[in-house]
Protein backbone atom coordinates (compact mmCIF):
# COMPACT_ATOMS: atom_id res chain seq x y z
CA UNK A 1 0.00 0.00 0.00
CA UNK A 2 1.06 3.77 0.40
CA UNK A 3 3.18 3.23 3.26
CA UNK A 4 5.36 0.79 1.52
CA UNK A 5 5.78 2.87 -1.57
CA UNK A 6 6.46 6.03 0.91
CA UNK A 7 9.00 3.70 2.51
CA UNK A 8 10.16 3.11 -0.68
CA UNK A 9 10.71 6.66 -1.75
CA UNK A 10 12.60 7.62 1.38
CA UNK A 11 15.00 5.13 0.97
CA UNK A 12 15.50 6.90 -2.59
CA UNK A 13 15.85 9.81 -0.77
CA UNK A 14 18.13 9.53 1.40
CA UNK A 15 20.26 7.97 -1.19
CA UNK A 16 19.96 10.81 -3.74
CA UNK A 17 21.06 12.87 -1.00
CA UNK A 18 24.39 11.02 -0.31
CA UNK A 19 22.79 9.71 3.38
CA UNK A 20 23.43 6.58 2.60
CA UNK A 21 24.03 5.60 6.43
CA UNK A 22 20.61 6.80 7.08
CA UNK A 23 19.28 5.19 3.56
CA UNK A 24 20.76 1.67 4.41
CA UNK A 25 19.17 1.76 8.24
CA UNK A 26 16.14 2.69 6.32
CA UNK A 27 16.22 -0.35 3.83
CA UNK A 28 16.64 -2.46 7.16
CA UNK A 29 13.59 -1.17 8.46
CA UNK A 30 11.57 -1.79 5.59
CA UNK A 31 12.96 -5.10 4.94
CA UNK A 32 11.08 -5.99 8.46
CA UNK A 33 8.12 -4.06 7.50
CA UNK A 34 7.62 -4.80 4.12
CA UNK A 35 9.45 -8.00 3.45
CA UNK A 36 7.43 -9.10 0.67
CA UNK A 37 8.42 -6.14 -1.48
CA UNK A 38 10.97 -7.07 -4.20
CA UNK A 39 12.93 -3.17 -3.60
CA UNK A 40 13.31 -4.59 0.51
CA UNK A 41 14.20 -8.11 -0.60
CA UNK A 42 17.20 -7.30 -2.09
CA UNK A 43 18.23 -5.67 1.14
CA UNK A 44 19.22 -9.26 1.91
CA UNK A 45 22.35 -8.71 -0.64
CA UNK A 46 23.75 -5.29 0.50
CA UNK A 47 27.27 -5.64 0.73
CA UNK A 48 29.14 -4.91 3.53
CA UNK A 49 31.58 -2.43 2.33
CA UNK A 50 31.38 1.00 2.50
CA UNK A 51 32.15 1.70 -1.05
CA UNK A 52 30.40 -1.29 -2.52
CA UNK A 53 27.16 -0.34 -0.25
CA UNK A 54 27.16 2.78 -1.63
CA UNK A 55 27.51 1.82 -5.16
CA UNK A 56 24.95 -1.03 -4.91
CA UNK A 57 22.40 1.68 -2.92
CA UNK A 58 22.69 4.03 -6.20
CA UNK A 59 22.15 1.16 -8.04
CA UNK A 60 19.20 -0.07 -6.55
CA UNK A 61 17.63 3.39 -6.52
CA UNK A 62 18.27 3.89 -10.33
CA UNK A 63 16.64 0.38 -11.19
CA UNK A 64 14.07 1.07 -9.19
CA UNK A 65 13.89 4.92 -11.59
CA UNK A 66 13.81 2.68 -14.43
CA UNK A 67 11.43 0.46 -13.52
CA UNK A 68 8.99 4.28 -12.80
CA UNK A 69 9.91 4.83 -16.40
CA UNK A 70 9.00 1.29 -17.73
CA UNK A 71 5.57 1.62 -16.03
CA UNK A 72 5.02 5.13 -18.13
CA UNK A 73 5.81 3.22 -21.51
CA UNK A 74 9.29 5.39 -21.50
CA UNK A 75 11.55 2.50 -22.71
CA UNK A 76 14.70 4.61 -23.88
CA UNK A 77 14.46 6.36 -20.80
CA UNK A 78 14.18 2.89 -18.77
CA UNK A 79 16.98 2.01 -20.70
CA UNK A 80 19.46 4.92 -20.39
CA UNK A 81 18.80 5.18 -16.36
CA UNK A 82 19.86 1.49 -15.96
CA UNK A 83 23.08 2.05 -18.36
CA UNK A 84 23.51 4.37 -15.81
CA UNK A 85 23.17 2.28 -13.37
CA UNK A 86 25.18 -0.47 -15.08
CA UNK A 87 28.30 1.66 -14.81
CA UNK A 88 28.24 1.94 -11.14
CA UNK A 89 30.36 -1.30 -11.19
CA UNK A 90 27.99 -3.21 -9.28
CA UNK A 91 27.09 -6.76 -10.46
CA UNK A 92 23.50 -6.75 -12.70
CA UNK A 93 21.02 -9.08 -10.34
CA UNK A 94 18.74 -10.96 -12.96
CA UNK A 95 15.75 -8.47 -12.25
CA UNK A 96 17.99 -6.13 -13.58
CA UNK A 97 18.59 -7.87 -16.74
CA UNK A 98 15.12 -9.21 -17.73
CA UNK A 99 14.51 -4.99 -17.12
CA UNK A 100 16.80 -4.22 -19.57
CA UNK A 101 15.42 -7.56 -22.08
CA UNK A 102 11.82 -5.64 -21.93
CA UNK A 103 13.44 -2.30 -23.16
CA UNK A 104 15.13 -3.87 -25.66
CA UNK A 105 12.28 -5.59 -26.79
CA UNK A 106 9.98 -2.41 -26.50
CA UNK A 107 12.85 -0.82 -28.52
CA UNK A 108 12.83 -3.49 -31.50
CA UNK A 109 16.21 -4.36 -30.27
CA UNK A 110 15.89 -8.34 -30.67
CA UNK A 111 19.98 -9.21 -30.34
CA UNK A 112 20.42 -7.27 -27.28
CA UNK A 113 17.01 -8.43 -25.97
CA UNK A 114 18.68 -11.92 -26.49
CA UNK A 115 22.39 -10.85 -24.52
CA UNK A 116 20.70 -9.76 -21.89
CA UNK A 117 18.15 -12.64 -21.58
CA UNK A 118 20.74 -15.17 -21.74
CA UNK A 119 22.96 -13.48 -18.98
CA UNK A 120 19.82 -13.63 -16.97
CA UNK A 121 19.72 -17.35 -17.71
CA UNK A 122 22.65 -17.55 -15.85
CA UNK A 123 21.89 -16.11 -12.83
CA UNK A 124 18.31 -17.36 -12.18
CA UNK A 125 17.81 -20.55 -15.08
CA UNK A 126 14.63 -21.28 -13.51
CA UNK A 127 12.58 -17.67 -13.20
CA UNK A 128 9.14 -18.69 -15.08
CA UNK A 129 9.27 -14.57 -17.00
CA UNK A 130 12.33 -14.97 -17.51
CA UNK A 131 11.72 -18.77 -19.07
CA UNK A 132 8.67 -17.49 -21.08
CA UNK A 133 10.22 -14.11 -22.46
CA UNK A 134 13.69 -15.91 -23.66
CA UNK A 135 11.36 -18.80 -25.39
CA UNK A 136 9.15 -16.02 -26.82
CA UNK A 137 11.86 -14.42 -28.28
CA UNK A 138 13.31 -17.83 -29.86
CA UNK A 139 10.27 -18.36 -31.06
CA UNK A 140 9.28 -15.02 -32.69
CA UNK A 141 13.18 -14.52 -34.35
CA UNK A 142 14.02 -17.96 -35.54
CA UNK A 143 15.44 -19.66 -32.63
CA UNK A 144 15.45 -23.09 -31.79
CA UNK A 145 11.89 -24.32 -31.37
CA UNK A 146 12.93 -27.14 -29.13
CA UNK A 147 14.44 -24.71 -26.81
CA UNK A 148 11.82 -22.44 -26.73
CA UNK A 149 9.43 -25.55 -26.13
CA UNK A 150 11.05 -26.57 -22.91
CA UNK A 151 11.40 -22.88 -22.15
CA UNK A 152 7.83 -22.01 -22.46
CA UNK A 153 6.25 -24.93 -21.34
CA UNK A 154 8.49 -24.98 -17.83
CA UNK A 155 7.53 -21.56 -17.59
CA UNK A 156 3.19 -22.48 -17.90
CA UNK A 157 3.94 -25.41 -15.26
CA UNK A 158 5.16 -23.06 -12.69
CA UNK A 159 2.13 -20.51 -13.22
CA UNK A 160 -0.36 -22.39 -14.94
CA UNK A 161 -2.37 -19.34 -14.72
CA UNK A 162 -0.90 -16.84 -16.25
CA UNK A 163 -1.94 -14.94 -19.26
CA UNK A 164 0.65 -13.85 -20.66
CA UNK A 165 2.22 -17.70 -20.22
CA UNK A 166 -0.47 -18.93 -22.06
CA UNK A 167 0.02 -16.62 -24.73
CA UNK A 168 2.94 -18.11 -25.78
CA UNK A 169 2.01 -21.16 -25.66
CA UNK A 170 -0.49 -20.86 -27.55
CA UNK A 171 1.50 -19.42 -30.30
CA UNK A 172 4.29 -21.85 -29.37
CA UNK A 173 1.91 -24.53 -30.94
CA UNK A 174 1.18 -21.77 -33.56
CA UNK A 175 4.52 -22.24 -34.67
CA UNK A 176 4.58 -26.05 -34.23
CA UNK A 177 1.62 -26.37 -36.75
CA UNK A 178 -1.50 -27.39 -34.27
CA UNK A 179 -3.95 -24.71 -35.15
CA UNK A 180 -6.20 -25.99 -32.75
CA UNK A 181 -4.57 -26.08 -29.62
CA UNK A 182 -3.34 -22.63 -30.65
CA UNK A 183 -6.73 -20.78 -30.55
CA UNK A 184 -7.81 -23.12 -27.76
CA UNK A 185 -5.17 -21.83 -25.51
CA UNK A 186 -4.96 -18.06 -26.86
CA UNK A 187 -8.59 -18.01 -26.16
CA UNK A 188 -7.66 -18.85 -22.82
CA UNK A 189 -5.03 -16.06 -23.22
CA UNK A 190 -7.36 -13.28 -24.70
CA UNK A 191 -9.98 -14.36 -21.43
CA UNK A 192 -7.07 -13.77 -19.07
CA UNK A 193 -5.65 -10.48 -20.50
CA UNK A 194 -8.81 -8.94 -23.05
CA UNK A 195 -6.73 -5.38 -23.40
CA UNK A 196 -3.40 -7.32 -24.86
CA UNK A 197 -2.60 -6.12 -28.06
CA UNK A 198 -0.26 -9.03 -28.39
CA UNK A 199 -2.29 -11.66 -27.28
CA UNK A 200 -5.28 -10.17 -30.05
CA UNK A 201 -2.23 -10.15 -32.66
CA UNK A 202 -2.07 -13.75 -32.25
CA UNK A 203 -5.33 -14.94 -31.76
CA UNK A 204 -5.80 -13.47 -35.20
CA UNK A 205 -2.93 -14.82 -36.55
CA UNK A 206 -4.55 -18.54 -36.02
CA UNK A 207 -8.23 -17.87 -36.46
CA UNK A 208 -6.95 -17.05 -40.26
CA UNK A 209 -5.15 -19.81 -40.04
CA UNK A 210 -8.27 -22.01 -39.37
CA UNK A 211 -10.38 -20.17 -41.69
CA UNK A 212 -12.36 -18.00 -39.65
CA UNK A 213 -11.37 -14.37 -41.21
CA UNK A 214 -14.48 -12.30 -39.90
CA UNK A 215 -13.26 -13.27 -36.01
CA UNK A 216 -9.64 -12.71 -37.15
CA UNK A 217 -10.46 -9.36 -38.09
CA UNK A 218 -12.07 -8.24 -35.20
CA UNK A 219 -9.23 -9.48 -33.06
CA UNK A 220 -6.87 -7.39 -34.90
CA UNK A 221 -9.45 -4.31 -34.57
CA UNK A 222 -9.34 -4.61 -30.90
CA UNK A 223 -5.44 -5.64 -31.17
CA UNK A 224 -5.01 -1.70 -32.88
CA UNK A 225 -7.01 -0.02 -29.98
CA UNK A 226 -3.80 0.29 -28.41
CA UNK A 227 -0.61 1.28 -29.16
CA UNK A 228 2.13 -0.78 -29.29
CA UNK A 229 5.22 -1.79 -31.19
CA UNK A 230 4.66 -2.76 -34.98
CA UNK A 231 1.23 -1.55 -35.35
CA UNK A 232 1.97 0.01 -38.95
CA UNK A 233 2.67 -3.44 -39.79
CA UNK A 234 -0.31 -4.74 -38.63
CA UNK A 235 -2.89 -2.48 -39.86
CA UNK A 236 -1.34 -2.81 -42.99
CA UNK A 237 -1.50 -6.57 -42.47
CA UNK A 238 -5.48 -6.19 -41.77
CA UNK A 239 -5.89 -4.02 -44.58
CA UNK A 240 -4.29 -7.08 -46.73
CA UNK A 241 -7.20 -9.57 -45.88
CA UNK A 242 -10.30 -7.15 -46.04
CA UNK A 243 -8.92 -6.13 -50.09
CA UNK A 244 -8.62 -10.27 -50.20
CA UNK A 245 -12.15 -10.69 -48.61
CA UNK A 246 -13.69 -8.29 -50.27
CA UNK A 247 -12.55 -9.10 -53.67
CA UNK A 248 -13.04 -12.95 -53.24
CA UNK A 249 -17.00 -11.78 -51.61
CA UNK A 250 -17.16 -10.03 -54.84
CA UNK A 251 -15.77 -12.93 -56.88
CA UNK A 252 -18.51 -14.94 -55.02
CA UNK A 253 -21.45 -12.58 -55.89
CA UNK A 254 -20.35 -12.32 -60.04
CA UNK A 255 -20.50 -16.06 -59.66
CA UNK A 256 -23.82 -16.54 -57.79
CA UNK A 257 -25.16 -13.78 -60.48
CA UNK A 258 -24.41 -16.04 -63.57
CA UNK A 259 -25.44 -19.19 -61.68
CA UNK A 260 -28.90 -17.40 -61.56
CA UNK A 261 -28.45 -16.00 -65.42
CA UNK A 262 -27.88 -19.79 -66.32
CA UNK A 263 -30.80 -21.24 -64.32
CA UNK A 264 -34.10 -19.96 -66.65
CA UNK A 265 -35.92 -23.03 -69.13
CA UNK A 266 -35.03 -22.75 -72.60
CA UNK A 267 -37.59 -23.46 -75.58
Amino acid sequence: GAAGDLAVLRVQALVETGEFSSAKTALMEGAKLYPDRPFFKAAATLPASRKESQAWLRQLDLQTTAEMWASFGQWQTCLDTLVKAESLGAPEGADMLLLKANAFDQLDRPEDNLRALRAAQKLAPANATLQNNLGYLLLDHGGDIKEAASLIEAAVKQEPDNGSFIDSLGWLRFKQGNVKEAETQLRRAADMRPYSADVRQHLGEVLLKAGKTDEAITQWERALAFAFPGRDALEKRLDDVRARQAKAKAGDALDNAADDGDGGDSE
